[in-house]
Protein backbone atom coordinates (compact mmCIF):
# COMPACT_ATOMS: atom_id res chain seq x y z
CA UNK A 1 0.00 0.00 0.00
CA UNK A 2 1.20 3.51 -0.82
CA UNK A 3 2.19 5.80 2.04
CA UNK A 4 -0.30 8.45 3.24
CA UNK A 5 0.08 12.14 2.41
CA UNK A 6 0.22 11.84 -1.38
CA UNK A 7 -2.03 12.77 -4.29
CA UNK A 8 -5.27 11.15 -5.38
CA UNK A 9 -5.90 11.79 -9.09
CA UNK A 10 -9.34 11.21 -10.60
CA UNK A 11 -10.53 10.78 -14.18
CA UNK A 12 -14.18 11.44 -13.42
CA UNK A 13 -16.86 9.76 -15.52
CA UNK A 14 -20.47 8.80 -14.85
CA UNK A 15 -19.86 5.17 -15.90
CA UNK A 16 -16.30 4.39 -14.81
CA UNK A 17 -14.06 6.75 -12.84
CA UNK A 18 -10.37 6.02 -13.04
CA UNK A 19 -8.23 6.80 -10.02
CA UNK A 20 -4.57 6.74 -9.09
CA UNK A 21 -2.91 7.44 -5.79
CA UNK A 22 0.76 8.23 -5.40
CA UNK A 23 1.81 8.24 -1.77
CA UNK A 24 4.56 10.26 -0.18
CA UNK A 25 6.91 7.35 -1.03
CA UNK A 26 6.01 7.76 -4.75
CA UNK A 27 4.65 4.23 -5.10
CA UNK A 28 1.38 4.43 -7.12
CA UNK A 29 -1.76 2.37 -6.79
CA UNK A 30 -4.64 2.73 -9.19
CA UNK A 31 -7.97 1.34 -10.21
CA UNK A 32 -11.41 1.92 -11.66
CA UNK A 33 -14.63 2.68 -9.83
CA UNK A 34 -17.68 1.45 -11.73
CA UNK A 35 -20.35 4.13 -11.51
CA UNK A 36 -24.14 3.79 -11.92
CA UNK A 37 -24.47 6.13 -14.93
CA UNK A 38 -26.66 9.19 -15.31
CA UNK A 39 -30.15 7.66 -15.13
CA UNK A 40 -30.37 8.95 -11.53
CA UNK A 41 -28.06 11.91 -11.05
CA UNK A 42 -28.32 11.91 -7.26
CA UNK A 43 -27.22 8.28 -7.24
CA UNK A 44 -24.15 8.91 -9.38
CA UNK A 45 -23.13 11.93 -7.26
CA UNK A 46 -23.52 9.88 -4.08
CA UNK A 47 -21.58 6.98 -5.62
CA UNK A 48 -18.61 9.24 -6.40
CA UNK A 49 -18.78 10.79 -2.94
CA UNK A 50 -18.82 7.36 -1.32
CA UNK A 51 -15.89 6.10 -3.39
CA UNK A 52 -13.89 9.24 -2.60
CA UNK A 53 -14.64 8.99 1.12
CA UNK A 54 -13.49 5.36 1.09
CA UNK A 55 -10.30 6.35 -0.76
CA UNK A 56 -9.65 9.10 1.80
CA UNK A 57 -9.84 6.55 4.61
CA UNK A 58 -7.60 4.02 2.88
CA UNK A 59 -4.98 6.30 1.31
CA UNK A 60 -5.16 9.52 3.40
CA UNK A 61 -4.26 11.84 0.51
CA UNK A 62 -2.90 15.33 1.05
CA UNK A 63 -4.49 16.58 -2.18
CA UNK A 64 -7.02 15.51 -4.81
CA UNK A 65 -6.74 16.50 -8.46
CA UNK A 66 -9.24 16.15 -11.30
CA UNK A 67 -10.09 17.83 -14.59
CA UNK A 68 -13.05 20.19 -14.17
CA UNK A 69 -16.13 19.70 -16.34
CA UNK A 70 -16.12 23.45 -17.06
CA UNK A 71 -13.25 25.89 -17.41
CA UNK A 72 -12.09 27.66 -14.26
CA UNK A 73 -13.31 31.01 -15.66
CA UNK A 74 -16.88 29.70 -15.50
CA UNK A 75 -17.01 29.87 -11.71
CA UNK A 76 -20.69 30.86 -11.46
CA UNK A 77 -21.78 28.02 -13.74
CA UNK A 78 -19.61 25.54 -11.85
CA UNK A 79 -21.04 26.74 -8.53
CA UNK A 80 -24.65 26.48 -9.71
CA UNK A 81 -24.11 23.04 -11.25
CA UNK A 82 -22.44 21.93 -8.04
CA UNK A 83 -25.27 23.24 -5.88
CA UNK A 84 -27.82 21.46 -8.08
CA UNK A 85 -25.72 18.30 -7.78
CA UNK A 86 -25.75 18.58 -3.98
CA UNK A 87 -29.54 19.05 -4.04
CA UNK A 88 -29.99 15.95 -6.23
CA UNK A 89 -27.56 13.90 -4.14
CA UNK A 90 -29.32 14.93 -0.92
CA UNK A 91 -32.67 13.92 -2.43
CA UNK A 92 -31.20 10.55 -3.43
CA UNK A 93 -29.71 10.07 0.04
CA UNK A 94 -33.17 10.80 1.54
CA UNK A 95 -35.14 8.75 -1.01
CA UNK A 96 -36.91 11.85 -2.38
CA UNK A 97 -37.64 12.45 -6.07
CA UNK A 98 -36.13 15.74 -7.26
CA UNK A 99 -37.85 17.79 -9.96
CA UNK A 100 -36.24 20.54 -12.00
CA UNK A 101 -38.67 23.26 -13.01
CA UNK A 102 -37.59 26.24 -15.10
CA UNK A 103 -38.33 29.61 -13.51
CA UNK A 104 -40.48 30.73 -16.47
CA UNK A 105 -42.75 27.71 -15.88
CA UNK A 106 -43.17 28.68 -12.23
CA UNK A 107 -43.76 32.33 -13.16
CA UNK A 108 -46.45 31.33 -15.65
CA UNK A 109 -48.19 29.12 -13.09
CA UNK A 110 -48.04 31.70 -10.30
CA UNK A 111 -47.99 35.08 -12.02
CA UNK A 112 -49.89 34.24 -15.19
CA UNK A 113 -46.99 34.71 -17.58
CA UNK A 114 -43.46 33.39 -17.87
CA UNK A 115 -41.71 36.21 -19.68
CA UNK A 116 -41.38 39.77 -18.42
CA UNK A 117 -38.80 41.13 -20.83
CA UNK A 118 -39.37 44.21 -22.93
CA UNK A 119 -39.81 43.50 -26.62
CA UNK A 120 -38.43 45.21 -29.66
CA UNK A 121 -39.48 44.05 -33.13
CA UNK A 122 -41.12 41.01 -31.55
CA UNK A 123 -37.96 39.88 -29.75
CA UNK A 124 -37.18 40.14 -26.05
CA UNK A 125 -34.44 42.64 -25.26
CA UNK A 126 -31.79 40.71 -23.35
CA UNK A 127 -31.56 41.57 -19.66
CA UNK A 128 -34.84 43.49 -19.40
CA UNK A 129 -37.00 40.81 -17.81
CA UNK A 130 -35.25 40.11 -14.52
CA UNK A 131 -36.14 43.33 -12.73
CA UNK A 132 -39.78 43.21 -13.88
CA UNK A 133 -40.15 39.52 -12.99
CA UNK A 134 -38.74 40.04 -9.49
CA UNK A 135 -40.99 43.07 -8.95
CA UNK A 136 -44.04 41.05 -10.08
CA UNK A 137 -43.10 38.16 -7.77
CA UNK A 138 -42.61 40.47 -4.79
CA UNK A 139 -45.93 42.22 -5.52
CA UNK A 140 -47.65 38.81 -5.71
CA UNK A 141 -46.17 37.85 -2.32
CA UNK A 142 -47.12 41.18 -0.75
CA UNK A 143 -50.69 40.81 -2.05
CA UNK A 144 -50.88 37.67 0.10
CA UNK A 145 -49.47 39.35 3.20
CA UNK A 146 -45.90 38.05 2.81
CA UNK A 147 -42.95 40.43 3.00
CA UNK A 148 -39.97 39.02 1.13
CA UNK A 149 -36.78 41.01 1.65
CA UNK A 150 -35.14 39.81 -1.56
CA UNK A 151 -35.74 37.45 -4.46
Amino acid sequence: MAAPGGTLALDISARATGWAYAGADGEPVYGLWLMPGIADLGRVYAALRNQMEDAFEVHVPHRVVFVPALHAQQTSARALLGLCAVAEMTCWDSDKKPYEVHESTVRKAVLGRGSFGERENGKIIKGTGTTQAKAAAIAWCESRGWSPQSH
